[in-house]
């Protein structure tokens, strides 16, 4: 649930994003060094061979941890159109096992930026080819760092607004880490 701060943010995004020629819901403009955070979406497939299995014949989890990586590193990198560097795995969750032989469907979002800094959501789905149902196995929530500015991410619903929230949340808490103890100039 947003908090009173959050849904204030949320509004303040959805109104740079009115178009005062013609203000109704739904007629949307793009404010200037902005990008809407679907177009940050990266896709890929994999088929699950048995060389990446684990010991109890499901896909290691290191494994996906790698092309989640990988993956994320493409989105940070295509958005800021430069190479990044990969700060921080904010959270991985294993939901459910992936089955060997079946479609992996990867996809990764930047949800959030701050200055150099991107926030990018990697939802690993498990593929059923027979049924074409499509479950969550995996999330990931990684930290990039670009050399330079990057341009903000914005959301165009309700269900993305919730994860910008979500994305800035994740940088708040990262930002927090780094005053402990480690440093990093000029986030």
């Amino acid at each position: 649930m947003p908090t009173p701060e959050e849904q204030s943010l949320i509004y303040d995004t959805f109104m740079k994003t009115v178009d005062y020629k013609e203000p109704i819901i739904g007629n949307k403009v793009l404010p200037a060094g902005s990008v809407w955070m679907n177009d940050t979406k990266i896709e890929t497939n994999i088929l699950c061979h048995p060389e990446d299995r684990n010991l109890h014949n499901t896909v290691f989890g290191g494994y996906l941890m790698r092309v989640a990586t990988e993956l994320g590193f493409l989105v940070a990198s295509v958005h800021s159109k430069t190479r990044v560097t990969s700060q921080a795995i904010n959270s991985i969750t294993f939901r459910k096992p992936v089955p060997i032989g079946s479609r992996l469907k990867l996809i990764g979002k930047i949800c959030y930026t701050s200055g150099r800094v991107m926030i990018v959501e990697i939802l690993a789905k498990v593929e059923e080819i027979e049924s074409k149902r499509s479950l969550t196995s995996n999330s990931f929530y990684h930290v990039f760092v670009a050399p330079n500015d990057v341009s903000a991410v914005l959301p165009q619903d309700y269900h993305d607004s919730m994860l910008y929230i979500d994305g800035r949340r994740r940088y708040l808490n990262f930002v927090e880490h780094l005053e402990k103890g480690q440093t990093l100039s000029n986030l």
